[in-house]
């Protein structure tokens, strides 16, 4: 986005602050802002010209330069925001929280709708889709993932095992842990719909006619919808 003699604008360099951004974003630096990116531009030195250079910001917190590593993974399923959870249960990497026999929504949905997985650095990218899957199931009224870091006793980041490194490559060495929970409110289980329409009669007339429509949220816990 910056070049040599191109035309110097604000708005080339928020783009180029937003691509900066989004770059580390989307290879595990899960705590860089935007503000983050700072330019200094000389006017003065080369009649005509800017000499920019690009920097990080002088006070950028540690947390930021730091990569970050998915590690546990649970949801939460809840029919209220206020419902208590009673039963858990675990499938590959994810603990599925609910209340009741069986779980809401079938854990496959829940494994084809989440992207972002255990021992994958954390991209923006993937986090974004996965909540755009969950959402677009229609079944949800609420969906939102959050990641919170792991520490050591002493308050240091907690980083990654070996075994980590090793099974997942070297590009993970020194990254610490983001525990992400996926914490979901359902919508209600019902749509009813009338609909006020002409209708026609025997004797040739039109007479005022209703349909009545009725839909069902994730019928079979696919997260279908069964219309009638």
């Amino acid at each position: 986005i910056l070049f040599t003699n191109a035309p110097f604008s604000i708005s080339n360099l928020d783009a180029e602050r937003t691509r900066i951004y989004e770059l580390l974003r989307n290879n595990g630096y899960y705590f860089y802002q935007k503000p983050y990116t700072t330019f200094l531009a000389d006017t003065i030195a080369v009649p005509g010209k800017v000499q920019l250079q690009v920097h990080m910001h002088d006070s950028l917190p540690s947390i930021a330069t730091h990569k970050w590593v998915i590690g546990k993974t649970e949801m939460q399923i809840k029919r209220s925001v206020m419902e208590s959870l009673t039963d858990s249960i675990r499938r590959r990497f994810l603990t599925i929280r609910f209340s009741g026999k069986k779980p809401p929504l079938r854990p496959r949905v829940i494994f084809a709708a989440t992207k972002i997985r255990p021992g994958a650095l954390f991209s923006e990218d993937l986090y974004e889709e996965s909540v755009n899957n969950l959402s677009s199931l229609g079944i949800f009224s609420n969906v939102d993932i959050t990641f919170t870091p792991r520490y050591n006793p002493d308050g240091t980041v907690k980083e990654v095992a070996d075994s980590i490194v090793q099974k997942y490559g070297a590009q993970r060495a020194g990254a610490g842990i983001l525990d992400m929970s996926i914490n979901t409110v359902l919508d209600k289980p019902y749509d009813v719909s009338l609909t006020a329409m002409g209708k026609g009669k025997t004797n040739g007339r039109i007479g005022p006619g209703l349909t009545l429509g009725l839909s069902k949220r994730n019928a079979f816990r696919g997260g279908e919808l069964l219309s009638a």
